[in-house]
């Protein structure tokens, strides 16, 4: 089935009265970029993020968009939305959407992260990929540690240089785990790993 992606551009101010409007035509499912909202959003959830995709930073800036979704054979609903905008004075932009699998298409956002001289940090479904590197594996999730963030890349790097086999090592706020899964690769006999977030403990033990 083919969709069509339907756009439109707003002030932050008026995000809101556009969705209402939209939502009162019989318009459900609305996605809305609001940049001071996701500007917002991020400063309270800070500690959870350790990458942000700057292409889609760039798209909010000075805009708020409300997208919406329709049959490509629904020239009905399309007819209605573009009466609606007319009437806000606003100019929708219809772009028809490429059959894909989107079950599976949110996993290009994660692709190999190579690090230092011999690290690599892989998505769970890649774990059988063949490579040279040791395999740091991980199951990105909702916490800081994805091994995107150069911060995390430094410290991984400064590991390889200096863990020991045998080492016992404490990873304090361990966030996903990955600094106590490469100090164990690294050949660390333990790794303890110590955070203060119930959502970092759950996925740490599913990384482990």
């Amino acid at each position: 089935m083919a969709w069509l992606e339907i756009t439109v551009n707003t002030a932050s101010r008026d995000v809101e009265d556009v969705a209402a409007r939209l939502t009162a035509r019989g318009y459900s499912d609305l996605v809305i970029e609001d940049q001071a909202e996701f500007e917002s959003f991020l400063e309270e959830n800070r500690a959870y993020w350790d990458y942000i995709d700057e292409e889609f930073q760039e798209k909010l800036e000075g805009l708020s968009r409300i997208r919406l979704y329709l049959e490509e054979t629904d020239e009905a609903g399309l007819a209605r939305l573009r009466e609606t905008a007319a009437e806000l004075r606003l100019t929708p932009e219809v772009r028809l959407l490429p059959e894909t699998d989107w079950a599976e298409s949110w996993k290009d956002s994660y692709p190999p992260q190579e690090v230092g001289k011999n690290l690599v940090v892989l998505p769970y479904w890649l774990a059988d990929e063949e490579t040279d590197r040791k395999k740091i594996i991980l199951d990105p999730g909702l916490t800081f540690g994805t091994g995107a963030h150069p911060s995390t890349q430094m410290v991984m790097e400064a590991m390889e240089q200096r863990v020991k086999p045998g080492w016992h090592c404490l990873d304090l706020g361990s966030g996903s785990g990955i600094l106590s899964i490469t100090a164990l690769r690294l050949g660390a006999q333990t790794a303890v790993g110590v955070d203060i977030d119930p959502k970092a403990e759950d996925i740490a033990r599913e990384n482990a």
